[in-house]
């Protein structure tokens, strides 16, 4: 390791963050000798986390490592594992398909179900094998641990992750499972968050509690800059030195932001500056106003263009954009996207074709928040059937996305739009494992349609609303807690009531052999399975599964063991008559299970 701490610059000079840098060199060397290191940077917006990172992410590039930057979306709608399916198809688009197929080893069928990609390197893969949900999450994160654990083991991989604030509950899930099992490898993975309001119930307070009793675990919080580190940002910005008291008056109201020092720099004539410190009182509480200047810089037809895309999102594409600024022109638009970038407002993406993003979080919120609540709503209203027309046929693939479009549009078609893609993305998560998510998309389709809710009914159950509630009911089973467990036994027994007196035998069999965790209670329950075991038609494959399942909730649950016995015996005799391995296994797993639990007690 040299004894500088100094890593490559990235574009301007990096100024000051010596100490954060030796840190992240130990980090790295750390990896490089076969010690996996996860680190975390923490601070304020616009204190400089992510090009902290893009410096140690530059520095380890130049030294021989694979560097996989990513980032977790601020907007609402991506899929649950958004980052890592992002991480997993960079990796796959860097690397020889080689190289990644042996890589991929036993758990390619496990990440083929998140990150399709997969399947077309290996195009005979099997499927991802039927496990009970805590079991298949397990496998998933085994599969995409032992992945990554692989690919570094021939080189030091550097995973970059920006903006961990807005990952959701299965990626940070994920990342302390990596954890856990990264210690032992050439794997160095960097974080970046925000840690305002990671307090409480945040899922990121959850993580770092977890994380903290990692000994290969550092995170680094990065305060503002001296005073002297600002006189020194402030002459980079500015091309030369600032009187001394208008150094002085930024320093003491940024607090040495470095975001704020740059964009006051920037914005701030040099006319200005010489005439008084006047314009100093707006920092940083008036940054909203300091942007709104740098923006009123900018063209109508820019402004138009900026306040369009800021409604798409933090990053946006040109065809997109373009589809909804028709009445501008493509050659007006290029000019005006060619403008908000040489003046420092967005940028181009790398290697994304079209891709645009806004360079600050300020800027694209400020630009959002002054546009009426009317406005944004038929902006947003646009936006999502131009998406969903783009998508086409496979606009199902992205329900999440599509989801949260239309959750911020007005109109009865648009809640009706809503609760489609929200049903859609709930099955689409709990078939990705991220339970938590699932019950968020579900949840959000029972708000939309008025009822019914987890916890009782606030509306007569139709076809529709029993859909919904069995994946809100599947989707809190998975989480294992005791409270959502309740709330699912409530809501399976619901929907199977409903389903019986509508006469839909094969959905309510479906719904009542839904294997829920044991949690007592069961009268009812057990009255639904007798109910339904008598009207379907006996020595059936139906009445076998459902007499397993009867089996096992009177042996486990109400403690009937010689009922459980006598229901086992008669769904293993269907299950020799039809010949269905599958029911039988399952049926003696279940008795060994019935017999292992009273056998304790």
């Amino acid at each position: 390791m040299p004894d500088s701490p100094q890593m490559p610059a990235a574009g301007s000079p990096l100024i000051g963050r010596q100490k954060e840098i030796a840190a992240l060199r130990t980090g790295l060397a750390d990896a490089n000798s076969g010690h996996g290191r996860l680190v975390l940077l923490s601070g304020e917006p616009g204190i400089g986390k992510t090009r902290l990172a893009r410096e140690l992410a530059s520095s380890a590039e130049h030294e021989g490592a694979t560097v996989i930057e990513v980032r977790c979306p601020e907007e609402e709608g991506a899929p649950p594992y958004w980052p890592w399916r992002q991480l997993i198809r960079a990796y796959i688009n860097k690397i020889p398909e080689d190289q990644v197929i042996s890589e991929l080893g036993a758990g390619a069928p496990e990440i083929a179900e998140l990150v399709p990609e997969v399947r077309t390197l290996i195009p005979d893969l099997q499927s991802a094998a039927d496990l009970e949900a805590d079991q298949s999450r397990f496998r998933l994160f085994d599969s995409i641990a032992s992945f990554l654990k692989t690919a570094a083991s021939s080189h030091t991989l550097v995973v970059v992750m920006d903006d961990l604030h807005w990952a959701d509950r299965s990626s940070l899930m994920l990342l302390e499972f990596l954890a856990r099992e990264m210690r032992d490898s050439r794997l160095l993975f960097v974080g970046t968050y925000r840690d305002i309001g990671i307090r409480g119930d945040h899922p990121l307070a959850n993580t770092l509690g977890s994380l903290v009793l990692e000994p290969h675990f550092l995170r680094v919080h990065l305060s503002g800059l001296t005073d002297g580190e600002v006189e020194e940002l402030c002459e980079s910005e500015a091309g030369a030195a600032l009187p001394s008291e208008i150094v002085d008056e930024i320093c003491r109201r940024t607090n040495g932001n470095p975001l704020f020092v740059g964009e006051i720099v920037r914005l701030v004539t040099s006319e200005e500056s010489g005439q008084s410190l006047a314009w100093t009182e707006a920092i940083p509480e008036g940054v909203r106003n300091a942007i709104g200047r740098r923006l009123a810089r900018l063209s109508d037809d820019c402004n138009q263009t900026l306040r369009i895309a800021a409604v798409i999102g933090k990053e946006f594409d040109y065809p997109l954009l373009d589809a909804l600024s028709r009445d501008l022109g493509q050659e007006a638009l290029i000019v005006a996207l060619e403008e908000a970038s040489a003046q420092g407002v967005i940028e181009e993406i790398p290697l994304q074709n079209g891709g645009y993003r806004f360079l600050h979080n300020l800027v694209h919120q400020t630009i959002v928040e002054e546009i009426s609540t009317a406005r944004r709503g038929l902006l947003h209203e646009r936006i999502a059937t131009e998406m969903e027309l783009r998508y086409g046929a496979s606009a199902a693939a992205h329900a999440s996305e599509l989801a949260h479009r239309f959750a911020l549009c007005p109109g009865a078609e648009a809640t009706d739009k809503l609760i489609h893609y929200s049903r859609l993305a709930g099955e689409h998560a709990l078939a990705a494992f991220a339970y938590d998510e699932a019950s968020t998309h579900f949840q959000r389709a029972l708000t939309a349609r008025g009822g019914p809710e987890a916890g009782g009914l606030k509306a007569e159950l139709n076809d529709e609303a029993a859909s919904i509630l069995f994946g809100l009911a599947r989707a809190q089973s998975a989480l294992l807690d005791r409270d959502q467990l309740q709330e699912a036994r409530k809501n399976m027994d619901q929907i199977l009531e409903y389903y019986l007196n509508i006469g839909d035998e094969s959905h309510a069999v479906e719904v009542a052999v839904y294997p829920i965790p044991p949690i007592g209670g069961t009268e009812e329950t057990i009255r639904n399975l007798e109910r339904i075991i008598s009207i379907v038609t006996p020595e059936t494959a139906e009445e076998g599964v459902l007499q397993a399942r009867y089996g096992f909730v009177l042996g486990v649950e109400a403690g009937d063991y010689e009922g459980s016995q006598a229901a086992f015996e008669r769904a293993l005799a269907v299950a020799k008559r039809e010949a269905d391995s599958g029911l039988e296994m399952r049926t003696l797993a279940d008795a060994a299970r019935v017999d292992a639990y009273n056998h304790h007690w």
